[in-house]
């Protein structure tokens, strides 16, 4: 079986065949490496509406059948989560399955969109799909990412209706913009700020580009400051080449929505600059963000 590539599922063969369940069928799709280099295998099937790629690991048949009338996970027992700012097109919940009794799941709604927005989406992957794979291809280039465990899309003649994205929750986890704000040890607060940088700076070397950076999509897992678990991965963009303007723009959208105090702005430019491959001079990172 070939491993499938990062933002592209593999298709099924012509000489492959589904594997035998009672409900519903699906086959094997390949099977992508995490940072701890054990296989991901992946299924897909299809109900009559919804098209699913789903880990092998949450991949039983119990399981399956909850993906058969996915707005039923919406319901209570569900626990609807609120988003400072709210956010419109997308609902979010929180969910906790006897298929996974360890670790809480959330489930992402993502709604019909705008007429010209579905236009685009006719030619190109939801948003569920993109939050998918990147969080397979990040963890494969080992990153730490909230354990994708599916998605799902609804459409008619390629026109998108709707989408979900399901991932596992971050254990014991504060956004970074909610850990920076409370920790009042000033060395902790520079550790956070350096390693805030040198996660820019490593997803930058993976020529991606962050449509939304901000401090609520980092999170800090047991008090682990020296590591940041990325979330909403959906706005993450793969370049085959990431241009220094691309990154200049994502380090102010950074700092304009992290509201960092300008000497902690400073500081992060500077270890930002440092983490690059190549190196940067940290004075021209400051004078590009700042101009």
């Amino acid at each position: 079986m070939q491993p499938t590539r990062c933002f592209s599922p593999s298709r099924r063969r012509p000489d492959q065949s589904p594997n035998s369940t009672s409900f519903p069928k699906f086959w094997h799709t390949g099977s992508v490496r995490s940072a701890e280099s054990q296989p991901q295998q992946c299924r897909r099937f299809q109900t009559a509406s919804w098209r699913w790629h789903v880990c092998e690991s949450h991949a039983s048949p119990e399981f399956l059948r909850r993906l058969d009338a996915p707005h039923e996970m919406l319901k209570p027992p569900a626990q609807p989560v609120e988003r400072v700012p709210p956010r419109t097109g997308a609902e979010l919940v929180r969910l906790t399955v006897p298929e996974s009794p360890s670790r809480p799941l959330f489930v992402k709604h993502y709604q019909p969109t705008p007429f010209w927005v579905s236009v685009k989406n006719m030619f190109r992957p939801s948003r569920a799909r993109r939050a998918f794979e990147n969080g397979l291809c990040l963890q494969r280039l080992g990153f730490r990412t909230a354990q994708p465990v599916a998605f799902g899309e609804h459409r008619r003649c390629f026109w998108l209706r709707e989408a979900f994205f399901i991932c596992e929750e971050v254990a014991q986890a504060v956004t970074f913009h909610h850990c920076f704000g409370t920790v009042s040890d000033p060395g902790q607060r520079r550790l956070l700020l350096r390693t805030l940088a040198r996660q820019m700076a490593a997803l930058h070397n993976a020529n991606f580009s962050h449509g939304d950076p901000n401090g609520k999509n980092f999170m800090v897992s047991n008090s682990d400051f020296h590591n940041l678990v990325l979330i909403d991965l959906d706005a993450l963009r793969p370049q085959r080449n990431l241009t220094l303007r691309a990154a200049v723009r994502d380090l102010r959208n950074l700092f304009r929505r992290s509201t960092l105090p300008e000497r902690a702005n400073l500081r992060f430019a500077i270890e930002y600059a440092r983490a690059r491959s190549p190196r940067l001079s940290a004075r021209k990172v400051v004078e590009a963000v700042g101009s």
